[in-house]
């Protein structure tokens, strides 16, 4: 086992390996039980089949706002009488700031895109797109924070 500025690297695996037997023990929260063939619970870790919302960029959100439910949110943000001009506002915050993202798996951002829809501030097809443009399917590892898990490294945990 090798070195790390005076670390073990075993000491450094460690975790993962506590992390995965835990999970191993515990099963996948969607398809269940483990198999005790380390090859087919590697494939069955690393499958690609958890649905996350990755937040979206302001520049993404920009871009997207561009092709044309920009103006429509800016008409909602300056009219006194629109009952969603906050949302509006904060909308246009979320697009205009850099720093800032739309994260769809926080229920305020959620609702801010729905009170935007209700008010046909947006089309239901634009809350959509936001969807889908935010949409990621990731695996069982990349959920638990490991990168890929390999037979080897089950092996390890199960020992």
């Amino acid at each position: 086992m090798g070195h790390l500025y005076g670390v073990s690297l075993f000491l450094l695996e460690k975790p993962m390996e506590d992390i995965l037997m835990a999970e191993l023990l515990a099963g996948h929260p969607l398809t269940g039980d483990y198999s005790d063939d380390p090859a087919i619970a590697c494939e069955q870790i690393n499958a690609k089949n958890i649905s996350k919302y990755e937040p979206i960029s302001s520049a993404s959100l920009i871009a997207w706002a561009a092709t044309g439910p920009r103006v429509s949110i800016m008409d909602a943000a300056d009219d006194l009488n629109s009952p969603v001009r906050a949302a509006a506002i904060a909308a246009l915050d979320l697009i205009a700031h850099s720093s800032a993202y739309l994260d769809l798996n926080l229920a305020g951002h959620v609702a801010l895109l729905g009170a935007l829809e209700n008010a046909g501030v947006l089309e239901q097809d634009e809350t959509a797109e936001l969807f889908e443009m935010s949409h990621k399917e990731i695996s069982r590892a990349e959920d638990l924070g490991l990168s890929r898990v390999r037979p080897g490294t089950i092996e390890r945990a199960m020992l």
